[in-house]
């Protein structure tokens, strides 16, 4: 990447299947999730006849897809999966919802190139990247919205003639700010003007940032790291946003393997016998159901300021009692240790993962919302109500329990609460949350009564799970950092994910980063420790650390009353270490 380049156009115009990791991964995501087999064709072939899926030999479908594939295509892609997923579905409006999704994002991107485009005046240093960006941006923006590759060349001054209103401009600022977002609502309370100047200060500042870490590799001072980590925030959520289309690919197909194991297992006889010669689907009556949430949300919208906390509580005691009901049908279904949902069709039996995805998948057709939980060697779910309430549910029992506001702490070494159960409902209920890391104190599940719990919104947790499944499946170590990076992506709040990426690392920065974040979400994991101690280790100038951290994890198992290998390894490397500073001096 050149100097004073942002790379946009790299990150935009990549081909994300066009080479073999990336089909190997997306070939094994199909067969993870149904019949669907990738074919790369060569572009001249793809859609000869408008037919991107096809009946193959054994009664599957082919998805052509060509090698050199773009980002925007991909909504071709999604739309021939969607379509065809639920054409006879009972959840048809899923796939116009991920469509639309795709065709804001498009939006999105064009209205951020005319807000960047429209204060362009005001940057100096980093001028180049913000060029550069307003292009790119504009580009895909178009892009996204039409499928195909925009190719008129606008002028950026034509393009900050372009008109924002309030709404689209409030837009831009919080997915531009992310964090910094408060600044601007704070600075909004003073006035336009001063809202005008803090978005200019935002701008500046971004680009100058970019400018200086662009240009040089080396540590300037003392604030060079705070920089580059806001750079790399910045770069990280820019990146997810531009490789939306990937994410909603591997979502559709998620979703047609959740429509396969749905009606796999409700078309099998041994199940109708189970339900007394019902479907899952028949015996709960998702319909009614469904009916009776949205009547209850009427009365909500209907309701006077007075009557409204009233309507509320009555919305969440109808969300509760229809969480209960599926819950009570779900559970029934036989156990076993699978979770693919190819799989769970074959076998006609879930394990944990299995069976909150069966559960979620009927919530959302209930109109409910829910967290996914992984617990320790186990998975649930938190049904989110209306009236901001939190309720933990088992879907192979009947158990479930309201989480309360001394139940709920923040997972470090520490037990300081900085979330309460209201806003991460709120942020729920709002479509903002995406994963994060918590500590439950349910009594009754562990001696001390905490657990430590990773949650996401919605499926993401379960997506993440099957991908972090399928990482450890694979024998390349490529293929294995692909699948746990998309895991992280969709779920960073997983300790597991990272401890794993780690270990398939070979570079020694890189696994250091990862075991450092596996302990930042779970310091209580000492083979995560073990393992930061034998990278530090291995690189020279690191002893002194490396001492530390490993005399700290034996500390741990030796407290814990743990012995064996390990522990052993740990103390001869401690020996070795301390051997190397008494002969040399120094470390």
């Amino acid at each position: 990447m050149e100097i004073g380049s942002f790379g946009i156009k790299e990150q935009i115009e990549i081909h994300p299947l066009g080479d073999a990791i990336s089909q190997n991964v997306l070939t094994a995501w199909c067969e993870a999730h149904d019949g669907i087999r990738p074919k790369m064709v060569d572009r001249k072939e793809w859609k000869r006849d408008g037919t991107i899926l096809r009946d193959n030999e054994n009664g599957k479908k082919d998805l052509e897809i060509p090698f050199d594939i773009h980002l925007w295509e991909l909504l071709d892609v999604v739309r021939a999966i969607d379509d065809d997923s639920y054409k006879d579905g009972i959840r048809a409006e899923k796939g116009s919802e991920r469509q639309q999704k795709l065709a804001k994002l498009g939006y999105v991107f064009e209205n951020a190139a005319v807000y960047i485009a429209k204060r362009l005046d005001g940057v100096v240093s980093g001028r180049e990247i913000a060029e550069e960006m307003i292009e790119g941006f504009y580009k895909y923006g178009k892009s996204l919205q039409s499928g195909q590759e925009y190719e008129t060349i606008t002028p950026i001054a034509e393009i900050a003639k372009q008109p924002l209103d309030d709404g689209q401009i409030e837009e831009v600022d919080k997915w531009l700010a992310g964090k910094e977002y408060e600044f601007l609502k704070n600075r909004a309370m003073s006035g336009n003007q001063a809202l005008e100047e803090a978005r200019k200060m935002m701008l500046t500042k971004y680009f100058r940032v970019s400018q200086a870490l662009l240009e040089t590799d080396t540590v300037l001072d003392s604030s060079a790291d705070a920089k580059k980590s806001f750079l790399e925030r910045l770069r990280a959520r820019q990146g997810k946003a531009i490789n939306s289309p990937v994410q909603e690919l591997d979502s559709a197909i998620f979703d047609r393997g959740m429509e396969t194991m749905m009606n796999g297992i409700m078309a099998e006889l041994r199940f109708w016998e189970i339900f007394g010669g019902k479907t899952v689907h028949e015996r709960v009556n998702i319909p009614k159901l469904k009916a009776e949430v949205d009547l209850a949300r009427e009365a909500v919208a209907r309701a006077s300021e007075s009557e409204k906390r009233k309507k509320l509580r009555a919305l969440g005691k109808v969300e509760i009692r229809a969480a209960r009901a599926i819950q009570e049908e779900v559970r029934r279904l036989e156990g076993k240790d699978i979770f693919n949902p190819t799989e769970i069709v074959d076998a006609q039996a879930l394990n944990c993962v299995g069976f909150s995805m069966f559960g979620g998948t009927l919530f959302e057709e209930a109109g409910l919302k829910y967290l996914s939980v992984s617990a320790p060697a186990h998975s649930v779910i938190i049904l989110v109500t209306s009236d901001n309430r939190l309720i933990y549910m088992e879907m192979q029992t009947s158990e479930n329990r309201e989480i309360v506001e001394r139940d709920l702490y923040t997972e470090g070494a520490t037990k300081s609460r900085d979330a309460t159960i209201e806003e991460i409902a709120n942020m729920v209920n709002d479509g903002k949350f995406e994963s994060a890391k918590f500590r439950f104190r349910l009594h009754g599940w562990k001696e001390d009564g905490d657990i430590s719990q990773s949650i996401a919104m919605g499926n993401r947790g379960y997506i993440a799970s099957i991908y972090y499944s399928l990482g450890t499946r694979f024998f390349n170590p490529a293929e294995q950092e692909k699948c746990l990076r998309k895991a992280i992506e969709l779920d960073g709040s997983n300790p597991d994910y990272y401890y794993i990426l780690g270990n398939v690392l070979s570079n020694p920065a890189e696994k250091e980063k990862c075991y450092r974040k596996a302990i930042e979400l779970d310091n209580s994991d000492s083979m995560a420790y073990f393992r930061l101690g034998t990278t530090l280790a291995s690189q020279k100038g690191r002893y002194s650390e490396a001492l530390e951290v490993l005399r700290y994890y034996v500390k741990m198992e030796e407290n814990g009353g743990h012995s064996g290998s390990i522990i052993n390894i740990a103390r001869a490397e401690i020996v070795r270490l301390e051997s190397s500073s008494s002969n040399s001096g120094a470390f």
